[in-house]
Parts: structure tokens; sequence; C-alpha cells
């Protein structure tokens, strides 16, 4: 496992990666600058690790804010084409005229071989950094957070074939609310009973998660960044987060195979202070709170 976190402060329990021998794993860390605007990171085990900016939050008069949604799922190859390489996502008439950038969470699916994928502004160059890294086969999801580029357009690319599946999250505007950073707190952990849930969800289970008012979060928090991680599957099978009281969404958050631990940035709008949680498969559940909007 791994831990990102303000410069020179104590290392806490709530983790941002979880990691094996051997595969290379990403995740989108939204993170407080400590002291001389640095930041730490902390393994548990041995590893190279690589650090991408993809952007900041400014306290500035004006700065964009971010606008949260009910994930949305604009592209899906797997019933679209198939496997690819490169995609243009087109954002007319999905979010405002005004909208600077997009929160996305990206999947790469059944991919031909092993590679990565990175997402990027429409008619500017391919960057060096990349969003995921997969082998062959695997189901990989990332959050990412991405300028809107030419044509109102986001482009998405892979270096081998791979379905890609694309879920909107949120965008920015000057309309949007800003996003406070916390100390990052561990809120729900079904192994232990944090949170109030002990033991495993079950395949079909949904709980919900009484955030707002706890671990820094004002109660009138509208949406929280979340780290959520999967651990203890039964079986193959998915995670999705969603506002209490609404339908949920076709879109998920998290992929996962039996066995196996995965971590993903989930932005999460809350109703009545609370978040949902959706198991597909039987699986341990925990959650770590990075940020807030209120």
């Amino acid at each position: 496992s791994g831990w990102v976190a303000p410069g020179a402060r104590a290392r806490r329990l709530a983790s941002r990666l979880n990691s094996r021998a051997g595969p290379t794993g990403p995740n989108n860390v939204l993170v407080a600058l400590g002291d001389g605007g640095s930041v730490c990171v902390y393994a548990l085990t041995a590893t190279d690790v690589i650090v991408d900016v993809n952007g900041w939050y400014s306290s500035a008069g004006g700065a964009p804010g971010l606008v949260t949604t009910n994930p949305t799922r604009l592209v899906d190859t797997r019933s679209a084409g198939g496997r690819r390489q490169d995609l243009s996502v087109p954002l007319d008439g999905v979010v405002p005229a005004d909208a600077t950038a997009v929160t996305l969470n990206v999947t790469a699916t059944d991919p031909l071989f092993d590679g990565y994928l990175t997402v990027y502004p429409c008619g500017s160059e391919v960057p060096l950094a990349s969003n995921l890294n997969f082998v062959a086969g695997q189901t990989v999801p990332n959050l990412v957070t991405v300028k809107v580029g030419a044509g109102r357009s986001i482009c998405v690319h892979a270096n081998v074939p791979t379905n890609e599946v694309v879920d909107l999250e949120g965008w920015f505007t000057a309309a949007g609310k800003s996003v406070s950073a916390v100390s990052p707190t561990r809120l729900l952990d079904t192994r232990d009973g944090t949170g109030g849930w002990l033991d495993a969800l079950a395949a079909g289970q949904t709980i919900d998660l009484e955030i707002a008012g706890s671990a820094g979060i004002p109660a009138g928090a509208t949406a929280v960044l979340l780290n959520v991680t999967v651990t203890g599957a039964t079986t193959g099978g998915y995670v999705t987060v969603f506002p209490c009281g609404t339908q949920r969404p076709l879109a998920s958050n998290l992929n996962v195979a039996a066995g196996q631990t995965v971590a993903n940035a989930v932005v999460a709008p809350l109703s009545g202070g609370k978040a949902c949680f959706f198991a597909s498969a039987g699986v341990h559940l925990i959650a770590d709170v990075a940020a807030y909007i209120a």
C-alpha cells in the first residue's frame, strides 16, 4: 500500500494505492500542500514511484469551481465499435458551454496486451504522463480531471487496443464550488466496523455512509472526494458510489476480480450528508476522505 500527505505531517492510516509484486498501479490523488509547498509519499514496501501533476486548486478569486453530477456514462466501446487505441469524446450538450475542465472516471477493460492509457485535451499532443496502466485482459479504472480541448472534446489514447469506458462525474466552471482538502481520514472499513458497517457486503447489497459533519467535513458539504478500496472480493464485480435516495447509475467506480485489492478516487455527491455504496459481488469496502465541496 502507499500513502500521500502534506509535507512534514504525520503519516495517516488512510492509503491511496494498494499494490502487489509486479503490476503497475495508478490512482488520482488530491492532497493539501505542506511545508514549502511540498507533499510526502510513503510506501510500505520498496517500489518505484511516478508522480504526474494534473492541476491545482486555488483560493484566488474567480478560480473555476467544481460542479458534481451523478455519474453519467458517455462512452462504452464494448457496445460501440469494440477495442481501439484513440477515442474522441464530444462534450457539447453534455456540460455547460463555459466549462473549462471535466472530471471523469475512465476505465480500460479487456486490453489485448499490457499497456497504458492517457486522457488529454483534444488538439494538443499526447502527453508523456499516463492515467492508467494495465495488463492484458485486466479491467482498470481511474479518476481523471482534464481540460476541455479543441472542438469542446477530450481525447483518450491507449498504446494498445483496448475497450474504453468514460463516465462523467463533474465539470469546472465559474459557478462551481471550491474544493477544500483535509488530512486523509478513514471513514469506512467493513473489516473492523469503522463507519458502522462490520462484515463484507453481500452481492447486490447497498449500504449508506454518514459523511457530512465528521472528519473535518462540514455539515453543509454537498460532495466529497473519497479514496475507495475494494478487497476480499469473492467473485469478479464492481462498486458504484452514488447519492442516497437517487436511482443507482449505470456507471461504476471500481472493477475488481476475485481476490484482488483495488483502489480508486471517487467524486461522491452527498444527499442528506450521506453517500451510498453498491457492490455487485461480495466485497469488503474501505473509504478514506481527502476533500470536500461545501
